[in-house]
């Protein structure tokens, strides 16, 4: 077994690969979307990421753990794309036409606190005083970076879509909870490779049904490299390693960096304005983080 400083490196580690991938997806996705429609962009995407496991995971030797994982759990497997990658971004895109773009990125950057609250009230975990108090310092950052000065809308205009993105948001955060114990019985490459396999299947209607629209410039095949084999493939699989090892309800924190390193991502690539609210707000998350860890 690995010793604990080893494994707290290895975990931060993880989580640091995961959550970069994971926020320069804002970005990639932003200038992808001026070439594709969402649901193409979705479909091709996690597509990439399942026709990278079909020549990883043989070259790994692992088709024999394929078939296996297939016949004992297939139908959770199945349910786990479904969750984490299908609705999750099909809600996603509906309530975005619904709700106001600040309400949108509040909720669905509450995911982290979601996930730490599932893993205590469904997989029976623990989080010490150090870990609410660093969870409630992580969030009300994220709050501060999200909000950036705008105004939280609640209103009979906005609840629809605010539920729908609360429902999208939920789906991310059971995508955690749900595979927390199929990984402890499941490597985590044949996982990610057969939850991205059944996530583009499972989005192939909806992109037929909006246009499926093939990828021209080699700028927009780039970006879904990247977006399919970076923020779905890698980024997935190292996260499903950290939770093979870690508490759902502490691997949930970290997800309170993605705003933190979007905004990095986005300044330096965007030309976007880093602001003083933006710094306050990331040492809160980086805070709260190094607390509850």
């Amino acid at each position: 077994p690995r010793p604990p400083m080893s494994r707290k490196l290895w975990n931060a580690q993880a989580a640091i690969f995961s959550i970069f991938f994971w926020s320069a997806s804002f970005t990639w996705t932003k200038l992808a979307l001026l070439e594709l429609n969402p649901w193409s962009l979705a479909f091709w995407r996690w597509l990439c990421a399942a026709l990278f496991f079909a020549f990883y995971l043989p070259l790994r030797g692992q088709g024999p753990q394929v078939q296996q994982a297939l016949r004992r759990d297939g139908w959770r497997l199945a349910l786990l794309g479904l969750l984490g990658v299908s609705l999750t971004y099909g809600l996603q895109n509906i309530g975005l036409t619904r709700t106001t773009a600040i309400n949108s990125s509040l909720i669905m950057s509450s995911i982290g606190l979601l996930t730490a609250l599932l893993g205590v009230a469904w997989l029976g975990e623990r989080l010490h005083r150090r870990g609410w108090l660093g969870l409630a310092l992580a969030f009300s950052g994220m709050v501060v970076i999200v909000g950036q000065g705008a105004a939280l809308t609640v209103g009979a205009s906005t609840l629809p879509g605010d539920l729908i993105m609360t429902a999208a948001a939920l789906c991310a955060a059971l995508y955690s909870i749900y595979g927390k114990p199929l990984v402890a019985r499941t490597p985590p490459a044949v996982m990610t490779g057969l939850v991205a396999g059944f996530g583009a299947l499972f989005l192939l209607p909806a992109a037929l049904w909006q246009g499926l629209a093939l990828p021209g410039p080699l700028q927009t095949w780039a970006l879904l490299l990247a977006l399919g084999i970076g923020s779905s493939a890698l980024a997935n699989l190292a996260w499903w390693q950290m939770l093979s090892r870690l508490d759902a309800s502490r691997a949930g924190l970290f997800l309170f960096l993605i705003p933190v390193v979007a905004s990095l991502i986005a300044v330096i690539t965007l030309g976007e304005t880093l602001t003083l609210q933006t710094i306050g707000g990331a040492l809160l998350v980086l805070g709260g983080v190094y607390l509850a860890g």
